[in-house]
């Protein structure tokens, strides 16, 4: 008949594992939003268009079992969220498979409840408690009010700390790392420098940061020893823009860092600045799956040696200006929140935690990153490695959190602690430099770093 849906088993079948891959092949690094997002939406499209009677796809999903499981999905989403939420606020860790698959089950026994007794009865019930669509209506909106002022009031006081021993308030209130002068994408930036983010600029040299918001992390404790030299700052940092031009990551926060770091370099190189620091999240950056070249995107297999010649070329281009370069090589990373991990482990009662991972780990996951920061030969270079301070205390341990004191904020930038000890350690390489009979002669390799 006209107009008359007709079923297609190979086009149901398509639509179904496509929605399945994406539920199995999808993570949190995913580019999404992106054209990947078709895979899922194209898939139930396929679905509701071609699994009519008849087909294997409807058969399935036709079954008491996943017909059962649609009645109460919505019952067990709103159950998940929030026993996966409290069991990562209860977990020290990040709580291992096996715990959150035995959430997920619990989720479909509590949503099956709910839905049995408490959204049947409320919706087939004669006797409602407000038989009103005007009464719900206005009870719901009192409700979600509520709901929304106390979410606010939590965001704005970033968790309610007066609910926090005094001890650890305070950890916490030490231990956040600077945003100052990082630039956010679409919140504009005029023109190179940006004054305000030139630190004891009356001094009569100038040194610059460039990078992301691991610079940022960095540039307060830099900062201030350098002004113990006679030395200014330049910030020049940029979220999610690390500090190679014509490169650039996916997210669309990180769209406008080819412009960025063209003008930052363009400026640099035209500027009285002789030594710029180069600081990124190193491992985050040379680990995605997929990069943009020019507007050009590109997948990983791509891309090695264009990530190699592009930072060649970063570095390149600052030292044929006179310039010294300084790298800031990768830092030892957390699987969670450091600070939140300390704060925990104070609150239950060990007063000064010490967070570790094996240094093994750390050396395995920065590989990647040392190799492609090792390949620039200049002889204007100096190389920083903080695992000299974070490793090494123990064998085979680096330290993320020491007897009370965090390094690592979150996962990836420095607390103001952290932030000291790796400036401490740039000063060093820069007095050895100024000391060395020739430049270069503090530039150590990797190779070289223990």
């Amino acid at each position: 008949m006209k107009g008359q849906k007709r079923g297609s088993n190979p086009l149901s079948l398509l639509g179904f594992c496509m929605i399945a891959f994406s539920v199995f092949y999808f993570d949190e690094t995913s580019a999404i939003p992106s054209t990947l997002a078709l895979v899922p939406v194209v898939g139930t499209m396929f679905v509701l268009l071609f699994a009519q009677q008849g087909t294997l796809v409807a058969a399935l999903l036709s079954t008491r079992v996943f017909i059962t499981v649609g009645k109460i999905s919505y019952s067990v989403y709103l159950w998940h969220q929030a026993l996966f939420a409290f069991a990562r606020i209860r977990s020290i860790d990040p709580p291992p498979i096996t715990e959150m698959a035995v959430l997920a089950c619990f989720s479909l026994v509590l949503g099956y409840l709910s839905w049995r007794f408490v959204e049947q009865p409320f919706r087939r019930s004669r006797h409602r408690l407000l038989p009103s669509r005007r009464g719900l209506a206005a009870s719901a909106s009192v409700i979600l009010a509520a709901l929304t002022a106390f979410g606010l009031y939590g965001h704005d006081t970033r968790g309610i700390p007066w609910r926090l021993p005094e001890p650890i308030k305070k950890f916490i209130a030490e231990s956040e790392w600077s945003k100052n002068c990082l630039i956010e994408s679409g919140s504009g930036w005029d023109e190179m420098p940006i004054k305000s983010c030139i630190f004891n600029g009356g001094h009569a040299q100038t040194y610059a940061i460039l990078g992301d918001s691991l610079a940022s992390a960095l540039t307060p404790a830099l900062t201030s020893r350098l002004d113990g030299m006679d030395i200014g700052l330049q910030q020049i940092t940029h979220s999610f823009c690390a500090p190679v031009v014509d490169v650039s990551m996916v997210p669309r926060s990180a769209r406008e860092c080819g412009a960025f770091n063209a003008a930052a370099i363009d400026y640099l190189i035209n500027s009285k600045v002789k030594t710029v620091f180069l600081a990124a999240s190193w491992q985050v950056f040379f680990e995605q799956s997929r990069y943009v070249f020019k507007g050009e995107e590109v997948a990983t297999p791509d891309v090695s040696q264009r990530l190699r010649d592009a930072f060649d070329k970063t570095v390149g281009q600052l030292t044929s200006a006179g310039i010294r370069v300084v790298i800031i090589y990768p830092h030892p990373r957390g699987d969670t929140e450091i600070a939140a991990k300390v704060a925990k482990l104070m609150h239950k009662g060990l007063p000064a935690p010490t967070v570790t991972i094996a240094e093994d780990e750390f050396r395995q996951q920065s590989s990647p990153s040392y190799a492609y920061l090792d390949d620039p030969k200049d002889r204007e270079i100096l190389r920083v490695d903080p695992a000299r301070i974070f490793c090494g205390i123990e064998a085979g341990r680096c330290d993320l959190a020491r007897d009370g004191r965090a390094f690592i904020f979150d996962k990836v930038h420095f607390t103001p602690a952290g932030a000291d000890a790796v400036a401490d350690e740039i000063l060093i390489a820069l007095k050895r430099d100024e000391m060395a009979v020739e430049p270069g002669v503090a530039a150590l390799s990797s190779g070289h770093f223990q």
